[in-house]
């Protein structure tokens, strides 16, 4: 996929590539290719403007995350058989351009086994982004997104620099989720937001254990979570590291305190077979994202009940996957709630864990201070490491950075289970 860049405004684009990406999937017209997978050869090329870009920190927030591309493809595919290689490269690009910072983008596809006389046939596009309507303008249409943007104007100002990028879909998507959210909390926006503004005002003292079995935290960390931030980013990649180890396969999988219930929202839309269970000790947590859930119409696929980390309501080896997200370091025996997480999944079955890198806070009793302390913690277990990574704090997008100076951000690793456990 070598090209010459095409314009001047391609030219002033840092252009980011994954090339021949070989995917098994359902792809073609015939009858015999309804039938099974084959494999299918995928490039993408993303021409992402400099100036949005240009890493200062060497932080990965600063740039487009590659794994995003791949997050897409394995969405898509996901979704199940598509007939035509021409949907499939405008489904692509249509997902790929709605990434705020991609100024445009070109996709290809390539069967490699339809004729034996020549490599591979195919199709590509290109398409960049059109000049769209003024921020202001799209707005009016959305009358809580023009709300919850006011709020966010209060917060760091390159996150409006970021608002003023997004194209439909995104106001859209916030305007159904926004009033998901209204629903879920049984009040106004206007009161929501409030409940917003009070826990970003919390000291990190009075942010604990007692304060997250109240209503208005729920409201408060699901709003966070559709803004523009440190929390969105987290579940974007526990969002990718599902689709990557599960690679589109139905799946039962558990959220153990899954909070307000968005990660498995975001979970069960992405993938229709999916079925899941909520944990959470808190029964105002449980209680708001079964409503929550319920609003979205995925209620009948994700069951939400209070329970604890150390004594799961599932039997053995009943797990396809398994999230603990920012869970291990709110117990004093990480260890038992590892060993009960290893007992639920199938051997074969994947782990994912999301955990704070030394953050010492007074309800956070157990404390992992590097990634080289959380992977020799699960070394312990027979679980085998199948990636890592540190999802970081943007200092000049997330709050967070200003409450906690020098937090390094989240590790998030993807975990198996061996076989013969």
């Amino acid at each position: 996929m070598e090209r010459a860049v095409d314009t001047p405004e391609l030219g002033r684009c840092r252009r980011i590539f994954l090339r021949d990406y070989e995917v098994q999937m359902g792809l073609g017209v015939h009858a015999y290719e309804k039938v099974g997978a084959q494999r299918v050869r995928i490039n993408v090329e993303l021409f992402v403007p400099l100036a949005v870009s240009t890493p200062r920190e060497d932080q990965l927030g600063e740039v487009v995350d590659y794994d995003f591309i791949r997050r897409v493809i394995s969405e898509r595919i996901a979704r199940g058989h598509i007939q035509l290689q021409e949907t499939l490269c405008d489904d692509l690009c249509a997902r790929l351009l709605a990434h705020p910072r991609v100024h445009a983008v070109r996709v290809s596809t390539e069967k490699p086994d339809v004729y034996p006389d020549c490599d591979a046939i195919g199709v590509e596009v290109f398409r960049a982004r059109p000049p769209g309507p003024d921020l202001r303008e799209r707005l009016a249409r959305c009358p809580r997104s023009a709300a919850l943007l006011a709020f966010e104007r209060e917060g760091p100002a390159s996150r409006m620099e970021r608002y003023a990028r997004q194209d439909d879909r995104f106001f859209a998507e916030w305007e159904r989720d926004l009033a998901l959210v209204e629903r879920a909390a049984a009040k106004p926006l206007g009161s929501c937001l409030e409940d917003l503004r009070a826990f970003n005002a919390l000291p990190a003292e009075t942010e604990n254990d007692a304060w997250y079995e109240r209503p208005e935290a729920m409201v408060s960390m699901h709003l966070d979570a559709l803004c523009l931030g440190f929390s969105r980013r987290r579940l974007d990649r526990l969002v990718l590291q599902a689709a990557l180890c599960t690679q589109g396969r139905p799946s039962r999988f558990l959220d153990v305190g899954s909070g307000c219930g968005r990660l498995a929202a975001l979970l069960v839309t992405h993938n229709p077979t999916w079925e899941g269970l909520c944990v959470d000790r808190s029964a105002c947590a449980a209680g708001y994202a079964e409503v929550y859930l319920q609003a979205l119409g995925v209620g009948d696929r994700v069951r939400c009940v209070t329970g604890d980390l150390t004594a799961l309501p599932v039997g053995d080896d009943s797990l396809d996957l398994a999230i603990a997200a920012e869970v291990l370091e709110h117990v004093t025996e990480p260890e038992r709630g590892v060993q009960e997480l290893v007992r639920a999944l199938r051997p074969g079955g994947h782990l994912l864990v999301s955990l704070p890198l030394d953050l010492a806070l007074g309800m956070h009793p157990t404390v992992f201070r590097s990634r080289e302390d959380i992977l020799g913690f699960l070394a312990r277990f027979p679980l085998e490491p199948v990636e890592h990574q540190v999802v970081p704090v943007d200092p000049e997008l997330d709050a967070i950075a200003g409450v906690f100076p020098g937090f390094e951000g989240c590790f998030h690793g993807t975990f198996r289970k061996r076989e013969g456990v």
